[in-house]
Parts: C-alpha cells; structure tokens; sequence
C-alpha cells in the first residue's frame, strides 16, 4: 500500500527555519556594520550567536516533529483501516523517544547555522577593513555565506523529516509484525540513480539495503510501503 512522503510538512519546516534565520543575520548585519573594531566586531559575533540560540525557539522544532508524526499515523492508520477495517491505537510510546531526539538532532543542527554565519561574517568584516576591500566586495562575500546557510537550512529540513518519517514507519510496521516493505521514490528528477532502480522491489527489515531503508541516506525521501496481507 502506498506510503505519503510530508513533503507540505519538509516545505514548512524549511520556510520556517530561512525566515527566523533571516531576521537574526539582518539584526547581526545592523550591529557588524556599524563597529570598525575587531574586539567589537568578534563581541558582536558572540552575541549573536547566544541570540540565535533563543531564536530557535520561533522556529518551531517541537511543533513540526508532532506534526510529521501525526501526519505519518493517520496515513498509517488509512492503510490499515483500508486492508483490516480496524483503526489503530493512537497512543504510541515509542513515537515520544522519535520526537525527543528529532529535537535534540535538529536544534544542534540549526544552531551550527548561526555559529558558522557569525563566524564567517565577522572574519569577512574584519579581514576587509584591514584589506581596505571596498563595501561591494564585502557585501558580496556576506551575500554568498547568507546562501550558503539558507542551502544548508533546506538539506537540513530535507534530511531531517525524510529521517523521522522513515524511523517512525519502520517503527510501526515492524511492531505490527510486517517484515517486508516495498521501496517508494518521489518519482522525480531528484531521485539518486540507486534508489530510483530500487523502485517497486521488496526488502526485508531485518536486512536494510547497502546505504540503509527508506529516509536514513542523507536528503533520501523515499517510502517504505508496507506489504500487509500480501496486498500493496
């Protein structure tokens, strides 16, 4: 039975991720630019990161993990209900450990985001002055290090739900006793060659393939459709 990918949810969870980011390094940009010290600029730099560090709280980490995981339950609960016709228990203990450390993982993550943004703005600031760049130059370089960051912040937001919503679907079905799951790709141009060529084909949970099941390959989207009663 086809398993949903949170792909609305990883959208989410990336615009909320770039838009708190943004906030903060134009507040960092406001304060760099107006000190020509090098003991102000590097002050500035650590207040910054002790303020992205609070900043995290508005992105919502907490609130999206319980979202990938309801959403991950009721698509579950869909295809049960569709092959059995009963509905399974909502209160699941193990998914509290999967929210726990989605947390932890992720606020770790997004906070080196800004640790490397103040580092790297600070070191351009202060490098530029004593190199007497021009303002257009230095402005170009904070530019790339922004980009940079926002890339990392949608690898992150990728990697991280496809992870959950594969830890939480192998999770279930095995507690259900299913042992095999068929392999499910987005069917895009993004799919890596290797799991596209895994389309459709069957693998057991108890023998993950050479870079691991569904969701653990960094940026992996795929699904494991679970295989109940010999139906899909």
């Amino acid at each position: 039975m086809a398993t949903r990918y949170p792909k609305k949810i990883e959208n989410k969870y990336f615009r909320s991720i770039r838009a708190v980011y943004r906030t903060w390094v134009n507040k960092l940009l406001t304060k760099m630019i107006t000190r020509f010290d090098d003991d102000e600029t590097d002050r500035e730099a650590e207040q910054s990161r002790i303020q992205w560090e609070y900043a995290l709280v508005a992105i919502g980490i907490l609130s999206f993990a319980k979202e990938v995981a309801d959403f991950t339950f009721k698509d579950f609960d869909r295809q049960i209900k569709r092959v059995t016709g009963t509905k399974l228990n909502p209160f699941e203990s193990f998914v509290d450990t999967e929210i726990r450390d989605f947390v932890k993982e992720n606020t770790a993550l997004i906070k080196n985001i800004g640790d490397v943004t103040s580092t790297r703005i600070s070191s351009i600031i202060t490098e530029g002055l004593k190199d007497k760049k021009d303002q257009k130059t230095i402005a170009s370089e904070i530019q790339k290090v922004i980009q940079s960051s926002e890339k990392r912040a949608a690898l992150i937001a990728r990697d991280q739900i496809g992870k959950l919503n594969g830890r939480l679907a192998k999770e279930r079905q095995i507690r259900l006793g299913i042992t095999q799951y068929q392999w499910s790709t987005m069917r895009d141009e993004r799919v890596r060659p290797l799991h596209r060529e895994r389309e459709g084909k069957i693998f057991n949970w108890d023998d993950p393939p050479s870079d691991g099941h569904p969701g653990t390959p960094i940026n992996c989207r795929c699904s494991a459709n679970m295989l109940l009663n010999n139906k899909l």
